[in-house]
């Protein structure tokens, strides 16, 4: 969706006089609200994350979430009375745990077991909760799988995409409905015929990678912001460096734990998103100032 659809609405904020701080102010609100409304989007695509890893003899699954996506799929399961509604009381580490008790389970030589214990911190930049769920490990020939239907009740195109680390297997795995099952190792006795389909792997991750740069909201307003000021101040005369210097910015942004697929993801979606951003404040400043 265009940003210049966001803009419409407020246009009548404008001081007629073409003031130049008061400009700049009301477009920085205005780039602010079409922030918010890409935050809405960002997680409208149901798209979760996580990561499986063997560390001191534990299996550890590390979940990002959206909030608002958690809430709603527990009020789901407290209408269904599937979960009682005093949940709501607890520390938020416990009501996470009640609700993925019954939808991540690992299962080790057909017997089933809910995690052991489960942490919870939230990302300052863009909201998000992150989940830690601790399992004993499969002791070495068992035959291990993890399960994983959280929030398909809500939505069944929601989707957790998850990197597994297990015993010398690193593969991507797509949770989502009607594979909601990852069989521990089956990548690595897989047949070459049967590994082609790996090759979305790259693309995921570009996804994921993507979806990061979408969320974080501090970083792309303020780089648009930057941006458009270095084009008021120097009458437009950087505006080809401002295409370079935002470059070089997604570059120093990108997160050092990121695949190279995911880092271009970032990079693509931050640099888009800033240089849209910045066009849409320069323009409106520009034409205003030059009707005073």
């Amino acid at each position: 969706m265009h940003f210049s659809f966001f803009l419409f609405p407020f246009s009548f904020f404008l001081d007629a006089r073409g003031d130049y701080y008061v400009v700049m102010n009301r477009a920085a609100c205005i780039f602010a609200l079409c922030l918010l409304s890409l935050q809405a989007l960002a997680h409208l695509n149901h798209n979760q994350f996580a990561a499986v890893d063997e560390v001191d003899g534990k299996l550890l699954v590390r979940y990002r979430m959206s909030a608002d996506m958690f809430m709603s799929n527990l009020e789901i399961e407290i209408k269904a009375g599937h979960i009682d509604a005093a949940i709501k009381l607890l520390p938020i580490n416990e009501i996470i745990a009640r609700y993925f008790k019954t939808h991540l389970r690992l299962d080790v030589n057909n017997v089933s077991v809910s995690a052991e214990s489960v942490s919870f911190t939230m990302d300052a930049k863009n909201g998000d909760w992150i989940a830690g769920f601790k399992f004993t490990a499969p002791p070495i020939g068992a035959e291990a799988s993890l399960f994983c239907d959280a929030f398909l009740e809500n939505n069944p195109r929601t989707q957790t995409l998850a990197r597994i680390n297990w015993r010398g297997e690193k593969t991507v795995f797509h949770f989502r409905k009607d594979s909601t099952r990852c069989q521990f190792g089956s990548s690595l006795h897989e047949s070459s015929a049967e590994a082609a389909p790996k090759i979305e792997a790259p693309r995921a991750h570009f996804l994921n990678g993507l979806a990061e740069a979408l969320r974080s909201y501090e970083w792309l307003a303020a780089g648009a912001l930057v941006f458009c000021a270095l084009r008021v101040v120097s009458k437009d005369r950087l505006h080809y460096l401002v295409f370079g210097l935002t470059a070089v910015a997604s570059l120093v942004l990108t997160p050092v734990q990121f695949s190279l697929a995911a880092a271009w993801g970032f990079r693509f979606g931050w640099t888009a998103v800033v240089l849209t951003g910045q066009k849409l404040l320069f323009d409106t400043i520009n034409r205003r100032t030059g009707h005073a």
